[in-house]
């Protein structure tokens, strides 16, 4: 057996019946490993253990260390101060000059800082500046001691306990011990597992009603926030909730209501009781009201517009194509429309069609996209100059709210007559709701998206949802009969009909078999390898993309990143790098896994300034700080931004990514590893495909991949516009 010695990182599951726990943990300096076995009480995070086990390599879940026996080890009671020493507070003293003085003084090293003992000058590495500056900021910041060690000691950081005191300045401490959970609406890098651990430190007891309300408000963040729905149903919210916080659900029914009662969540009936943030709803209903208004307006040109259609489709070359004449005139007779493009369907002649026919007439268009990337994307494919919905609602960060706002909106609406917005399957509810906000009754709303692909990263399915609603007209295009699709395009038609990919070596399709599923991983990368060194010189090595299912397992993004970090970038053994939940290296490339509105930025192109980097951005590290621990991100829209280390946590590499995050982008060559017990569904793996240009490879046994291939269940999630769009339509008579 092997000894393993480390810091508790997170808690996935544990399990209250045969006391199993399954958590990470990280050892060696900057190593993570999944543990799994046997405990008396969950483990808390920061919590030093002693383990001895054996390492083992499952073929589903990755490298891991099970271990047969946990010692717990005792918390260092200077934790908080050897953080507060070595903080940003005092600039000089790192880690190892903080453990020094600690080692000499005990709790008495501030005082010692602020009469400058003599004992400081024996200190290696304390300078006589060093020690000077110390001394001036002790004195200048001595009512705080006290807060920022004994909250850093819980396990604050300290950014977070200087917000607070910014907040809350002599009554921080009071504040934070009356309810700590209610810290989680301030710090918005504190998730509740997180602000939990804390919480027990301490000493909350496990059923303080605090506590009980802040797991259901967790539930229902993680399923709208990170799951994508817009509710949960009560059954789930309090049995999710029991697990999170392993005690019985009934102790839940009362603070419950009382979040109801007081407005933290809304209560209401969609075919069951359902749970969600007021906000959340009200965009809903606010969306809802909104298209069936649009929809109930008339409309006066419809005659003339559908003539000069007629002798558009005469000389077209789809003249014959039912679907496609349909679509056209579809949104000259409507003011909303949906048109479900999948891939090769002729949405370019349909856009410049539509320009040419609205324009004539005297209607001024735009084309606007989820954000940069897709406007960009569509301004080549279609022939157009696209903008992104961001830049078209003119969006900014409000600091009194601490919330994106939109300058366009109901008082100021936006100028255009008609709108066509592309791959609106990724438009989440809330960027949905504030465009329908801003458009105004007289205009045109024409939605090309794709209901085959994943949806949005944020909550919601809108487009989809108002396609299944029957309210919004819309449509289905056929593939296009003038067209001559790409090897990549075929494949993704073929997906969708249940056809397994046809794999040539000229091709840009590819696929590689695997024995067993246990080989994906190893044949994964060396498919990688060998693309890499058949890349030609012009071709950036960020070309290549892993797309995963998930980011957990062994065949998860995050166990790839580590594998493909030091292969795509062979700067980073040289480069300066930082520490944070993984070393960042220059030429590094991330992925925002949170929406940070706080993160300023500067663009590449213009110098504008603004304000919110949001979860799927990805960008490359362009250049790290090692002074001033910060790393300049330049992100794929020419946005730069800034990130402090301990901001870094908002980031993680973006070698492989997961499949919800892929469809904002686009990358040369793409590889995909699939199993079928790794959670990649055909919904899934046809939106990772869609993301090729130039080749696509997918990685796994025939079988898995025949299985994933027949298996027709797409991911669906629970949401309530279908529900709104057809209240509203009996409401106001549509």
């Amino acid at each position: 057996m092997e000894k393993l010695n480390g810091t508790i990182i997170a808690v996935n599951s544990y399990d209250h019946d045969n006391h199993t726990i399954i958590a990470r943990c990280r050892y060696q300096g900057n190593k993570v490993i999944t543990i799994v076995g046997q405990a008396d009480a969950p483990l808390v995070i920061d919590q030093d253990v002693e383990l001895e086990g054996d390492f083992e390599n499952d073929a589903i879940f990755g490298t891991r260390f099970l271990f047969e026996t946990l010692n717990l080890l005792p918390l260092d009671p200077f934790f908080g101060l050897r953080a507060y020493l070595s903080s940003n507070r005092f600039e000089g003293i790192g880690k190892l000059t903080a453990n020094r003085i600690i080692d000499k003084y005990g709790k008495h090293a501030l005082k010692a800082i602020m009469r400058q003992d003599p004992g400081m000058k024996t200190i290696a590495g304390l300078t006589q500046k060093k020690s000077l500056a110390a001394y001036t900021v002790a004195l200048k910041y001595k009512k705080q001691h006290n807060t920022f060690v004994e909250l850093m000691q819980y396990g604050f950081t300290f950014s977070q306990v200087e917000k607070l005191v910014e907040s809350y300045g002599d009554t921080t401490l009071n504040v934070v011990h009356e309810n700590p959970y209610a810290l989680i609406r301030m710090l918005d890098d504190l998730n509740f597992t997180r602000l939990d651990t804390l919480a027990k430190r301490m000493g909350v007891a496990s059923d303080d009603p605090n506590r009980l309300k802040a797991a259901l408000v967790a539930v229902v963040s993680t399923q709208c926030f990170v799951k994508g729905n817009t509710y949960v149903a009560q059954k789930d919210l309090l049995q999710q909730a029991s697990e999170l916080i392993h005690v019985d659900k009934d102790m839940l029914f009362d603070p419950l209501n009382e979040l109801v009662e007081t407005k933290v969540l809304v209560r209401k009936f969609v075919r069951h009781n359902v749970y969600t943030f007021p906000f959340i709803f009200e965009m809903e209903v606010r969306l809802a009201q909104r298209i069936v208004k649009l929809l109930k307006q008339p409309l006066s040109d419809s005659e003339s517009l559908n003539q000069m259609a007629d002798n558009m489709v005469l000389e077209s070359p789809y003249r014959d194509h039912k679907a496609y004449i349909d679509a056209l005139k579809l949104p000259l007779n409507q003011r909303v429309v949906c048109i479900d493009s999948a891939v090769a369907t002729p949405v370019a002649p349909l856009v410049m069609m539509w320009m040419g026919l609205f324009t004539k007439v005297g209607l001024k268009c735009v084309v606007a996209s989820p954000n940069g990337l897709c406007a960009k994307s569509a301004s080549e494919g279609l022939h157009v100059d696209a903008i992104g919905i961001f830049r078209l609602l003119e969006s900014y960060y409000d600091p009194d709210t601490a919330t994106l706002c939109y300058g366009r909106n109901k008082e100021h609406r936006c100028e255009q007559d008609v709108y066509i917005l592309t791959q609106t399957h990724l438009m989440n509810i809330d960027a949905m709701s504030a465009f329908f906000n801003a458009v105004p009754l007289n205009s045109r709303v024409i939605l090309i998206g794709d209901i085959h692909q994943y949806p949005s990263i944020g909550c919601g399915d809108v487009f989809e949802d108002m396609i299944a609603s029957n309210v919004v007209p819309s449509i289905q295009l056929d593939v296009d009969p003038t067209f001559i699709p790409t090897d990549i395009e075929t494949a993704c038609n073929g997906l969708l009909h249940g056809q397994y990919p046809n794999h040539t070596d000229e091709g840009n399709v590819h696929v590689v078999e695997t024995e067993s599923s246990a080989d994906v991983f190893l044949a994964t990368l060396e498919a990688i390898r060998q693309c890499v060194d058949g890349l030609d010189s012009e071709t950036p090595l960020s070309a290549i993309q892993t797309i995963c299912a998930r980011r957990g397992g062994n065949l998860g993004s995050d166990h790839f990143n580590s594998a493909l970090q030091p292969l795509l970038n062979r700067h980073s053994e040289h480069a300066k790098y930082l520490h944070a939940m993984i070393t960042v290296h220059e030429k590094d490339r991330l992925l925002q896994l949170v929406d940070s509105l706080l993160q300023p930025w500067r663009s590449g192109d213009n110098g504008q300034i603004g304000a919110g980097v949001f979860k799927g951005d990805m960008g490359t590290v362009e250049r790290i700080d090692a002074d001033a621990l910060t790393a300049t991100v330049l992100f794929d829209d020419q946005r730069r931004a800034v990130y402090s280390q301990e901001h870094l946590d908002q980031l993680t590499y973006g070698y492989a990514i997961p499949v919800n995050y892929a469809g904002l982008y686009h990358f040369s060559h793409i590889f995909i590893p699939v199993c079928a017990q790794c959670g990649i569904t055909r919904d899934l793996l046809y939106t990772a495909m869609c993301c090729a240009d130039r080749s696509v490879t997918l990685i796994g046994t025939k079988a898995d991949i025949e299985s994933v291939i027949g298996d027709e269940t797409m991911l669906r999630r629970k949401t309530m516009l279908a529900d709104l769009l057809n209240t509203f339509k009996r409401k106001l008579g549509l």
